[in-house]
């Protein structure tokens, strides 16, 4: 489940409170929203930026915030 969550809404930071990172999940969807108001191409940017993130995590992430393996 959280590899499909990471694949699909890693960007904007689903994949994070699924986990219980809730202040990562935050700090995504923060993120997404200032680059919305600012300039295109730093929007671009950041947007390419977390989807790397998001594939990074989905495969390399093992447990949850409380340390309890991921299914």
């Amino acid at each position: 489940m959280y590899i499909v969550l990471s694949l699909l809404f890693g960007t904007v930071g689903f994949n994070d409170f699924y986990i219980g990172k809730f202040g990562l999940g935050i700090a995504k969807i923060a993120a997404l929203v200032v680059s919305l108001v600012m300039e295109p191409i730093v929007f671009a940017a950041l947007f390419c930026l977390l989807v790397l993130l998001s594939i990074l995590q989905a495969f390399t992430v093992r447990h949850d915030s409380k340390g309890a393996p991921l299914a």
